[in-house]
């Protein structure tokens, strides 16, 4: 979203309060406090994404960093790495990668967005960050992949009987 230097100040006032309070949601790794922040579109307009997948991408995340251990997030701003992504054309793409407090794994994310409200929340995986080196090893599914085989063998359980211990950690 481009914020005009001439608009009503009380509207960029706006934007950013409302953008600092979905940052902090995802850095305390509050899914109820999004879900009240994130609007839900009209469910016959399909060219706007849904609240539900948002959240479950946003859930799901919360669910795996807590499992690694990590009570907080770190958000450090960037932008997609590849200059054809969608997001460069939509004006300056709103992106953070979101660092595990213990675990140090990583999750970046683009947020689209359309004025005032979140309008799509997606994955970045050529994610740059000046200050941060983002490595494959500390990416958090890929790390969650390998708790999981882990966990398995240690635990001597199914793959579903492991996931259902964890899944409602």
């Amino acid at each position: 979203m481009y914020i005009d230097p001439d608009n009503n100040k009380s509207e960029q006032s706006h934007f950013i309060q409302y953008h600092q309070q979905v940052l902090n949601a995802i850095r305390n790794m509050d899914a109820d406090g999004l879900d009240l922040l994130i609007r839900e579109y009209d469910l016959e307009d399909e060219s706007k994404p849904q609240k539900y997948h948002i959240m479950l991408l946003l859930e799901s995340a919360f669910r795996g960093f807590r499992f690694l251990g990590d009570t907080h997030l770190i958000a450090n701003p960037g932008a997609c790495g590849y200059k054809q992504c969608h997001s460069h054309k939509t004006g300056v793409p709103h992106g953070y990668t979101f660092v595990g407090n213990k675990s140090g794994c990583h999750l970046s994310l683009i947020f689209e967005i359309e004025d005032p409200d979140v309008y799509n929340v997606f994955e970045c995986r050529l994610f740059e960050c000046s200050g941060l080196t983002l490595v494959h090893e500390k990416y958090l599914w890929s790390v969650l992949e390998q708790s999981v085989e882990w966990q398995m063998k240690k635990a001597n359980k199914t793959q579903y009987e492991l996931f259902d211990s964890i899944w409602y950690y």
